[in-house]
């Protein structure tokens, strides 16, 4: 499914549940790729809903524990600013919006978005406020 194999994906799911029948696990274990295309099948296979619904589920579960656990990994090792991503935080600080960040920057919204994006990353945060939060707390504002 990763590789836009849509139908062999679905051909091949409905295969592997022939086999596994009731086990979930090592299919959960695939996180957001899993999701996906159980998702996808519930719309387009004849795989018992029922089943695709909890791999769904325990592959999303699995899929945001696997994110926190980087996420706290990558707060633990000490995550790194560049210049550009420290100066859109400050901004972000200030209370400026990402429109706002572009213009004074002399980037497009686009940029500020990607860069806004790794800063969260790298800072494991959700959102802008617990951005703010945690570049408080661990002393990059």
């Amino acid at each position: 499914y990763h590789m836009k194999n849509a139908p062999a994906a679905l051909e091949a799911l409905g295969r592997a549940y022939e086999e596994a029948e009731d086990i979930v696990t090592p299919f959960a274990e695939l996180g957001k790729d899993m999701r996906t295309l159980a998702s996808r099948a519930l719309r387009e296979s004849g795989i018992p809903a029922g089943w695709l619904e909890t791999v769904r589920r325990k592959a999303s579960a699995f899929a945001k524990f696997q994110s926190a656990m980087v996420s706290e990994h990558t707060r633990r090792r000490g995550a790194s600013l560049s210049a550009r991503e420290h100066e859109v935080l400050s901004d972000l600080c200030r209370g400026l919006s990402r429109a706002e960040i572009a213009a004074k920057q002399s980037l497009s919204v686009n940029t500020v978005n990607s860069v806004t994006a790794n800063v969260f990353h790298k800072l494991g945060a959700g959102n802008t406020a617990d951005a703010i939060r945690i570049a408080a707390e661990e002393g990059f504002i």
